[in-house]
C-alpha cells in the first residue's frame, strides 16, 4: 500500500473505520502480492444482502473504502441515463436500495430518468447514486482500477463509454476491463474503443481488457427471456473448451474482436482435473476472468483463488466475506 493511502487511511475519524473495514484491511495485509493483483472486489467492499455493516454497492464509499484497504481492483455496473450520464446501478431501478423505494421514481428504469432525477433518490445508507466519472477520478487518486461492466441490454451505454474516454483520455489509467454479457454490446465497445485508440494514438497496452461474460446454465425457472445472458456448461469437459473459443470466434465475427472472457465460477474447476485442463488450457491463450454468484460464498475464499492463479485465472471476483482468509 502507497504511505499515502496508509496514511489517509488512518485519518479516517474513527467512527468512520467501522468493524468490517477493519476486517477487510487485516484481510488484504495477508494476502501476497499475486493474489492482490488478480482479486476484484464486486461491487466495491459493499454490503452483501444489503445489510449496512458495510457500504452499499456501487457507491463511491464502497469503491473508496476498498481502495484505502489497500485492494487494486474493484468491479461496478453502469447504465446511462435520459440526459447522457454514466451511472453506477447493478439493477434497472433504484428500488431495492432505495430508502424510499415507493417512489415513482425509484420504481422507473434509471435509464428513464434525468441525473438530476436519480441524483434526488436516497439510498438505504443515506449515500447516492454515484457517476462512473467520480469513481474513476478516485480510483485514479488511489492508484486502484475499476472493472467495467455494461449491462445487457444498455445498447447506447457502449458508445457512451468510449465518448466519455475520447474526451477524456486519462480514464483509462483507472479502467481495467470493460466487459458485458451482451455480445453485440461488447463488440460494439470493442469496436467503438479500437477505432478511438487510432484517434488517441494509444498503445495496446493503454487499452483495457475487453471480455465476454458468461453464466453457469440456469434452471428453466430461474431464466429470464428480457435478460440476454450467454451460458457456459462444464458436464462435458471434452467441449467446454471449443465451446469457449467458439464464444470469441463468434465475436470477431462481430467485427470487435475479444481478449477473452470472464466466466462464472464452477465446483468442478476446482475439483475436475479435466475441467481444470481446459480452463489452464482457455487461460494460456487468453485473458480469463472468474465471478461468483452470492450463492456460492463458500468457494469465495483464499483457497479457491490460490487453485484458480495455478490454472493462469488474470481477474478473481470476491465479496471478501469475513471467511474468506481463514
Amino acid at each position: 500500500m502507497e504511505t499515502v493511502e496508509l496514511e489517509e487511511m488512518l485519518l479516517m475519524p474513527e467512527t468512520d473505520r467501522s468493524e468490517e473495514f477493519e476486517q477487510l484491511v487485516d484481510m488484504v495485509g495477508r494476502l501476497d502480492e499475486m493474489l492482490l493483483e488478480r482479486l476484484v472486489a464486486h461491487r466495491g467492499f459493499h454490503a452483501v444482502g444489503d445489510r449496512l455493516q458495510r457500504p452499499l454497492e456501487n457507491t463511491v464509499k464502497a469503491y473508496r473504502e476498498a481502495a484505502q484497504a489497500g485492494v487494486r481492483l474493484a468491479e461496478c455496473d453502469i447504465t446511462l441515463t435520459a440526459d447522457g450520464y454514466l451511472v453506477l446501478c447493478h439493477d434497472s431501478t433504484t428500488e431495492r436500495l432505495a430508502k424510499d423505494p415507493l417512489l415513482d421514481s425509484a420504481r422507473l428504469q434509471v435509464s428513464d430518468l434525468t441525473w438530476a432525477e436519480a441524483q434526488a433518490i436516497g439510498l438505504l445508507d443515506g449515500s447516492y447514486l454515484a457517476l462512473l466519472q467520480d469513481v474513476l477520478d478516485q480510483a485514479r487518486s488511489y492508484g486502484s482500477k475499476i472493472v467495467v461492466e455494461i449491462k445487457s441490454g444498455a445498447d447506447n451505454v457502449a458508445q457512451a463509454l468510449v465518448q466519455m474516454i475520447h474526451e477524456r483520455p486519462e480514464n483509462l489509467a483507472a479502467i481495467s476491463v470493460v466487459m458485458s454479457f451482451d455480445a453485440d454490446i461488447i463488440t460494439a465497445f470493442s469496436q467503438h474503443m479500437r477505432s478511438a485508440a487510432h484517434d488517441l494514438g494509444l498503445a495496446p497496452e493503454d487499452m483495457p481488457s475487453m471480455l465476454l461474460l458468461l453464466r453457469n446454465p440456469r434452471n428453466l425457472e430461474d431464466q429470464d427471456d428480457d435478460v440476454i445472458e450467454q451460458e457456459l456448461d462444464f458436464s462435458r469437459p471434452e467441449d467446454a473448451l471449443a465451446i469457449m473459443m467458439g464464444h470469441l470466434e463468434r465475436a470477431k465475427g462481430l467485427e470487435g474482436p475479444l481478449e477473452g472472457l470472464y466466466i462464472q465460477l464452477h465446483e468442478s474447476m476446482i475439483v475436475d482435473p479435466e475441467v481444470r485442463k481446459v480452463i489452464e488450457e482457455f487461460a494460456s491463450r487468453h485473458v480469463l476472468g472468474i465471478w461468483t454468484s452470492s450463492s456460492q460464498q463458500s468457494l469465495d475464499c483464499v483457497a479457491t483463488c490460490e487453485q484458480l492463479i495455478e490454472l493462469g485465472v488474470r481477474f478473481i471476483n470476491t465479496d471478501f466475506p469475513s471467511s474468506f482468509v481463514l
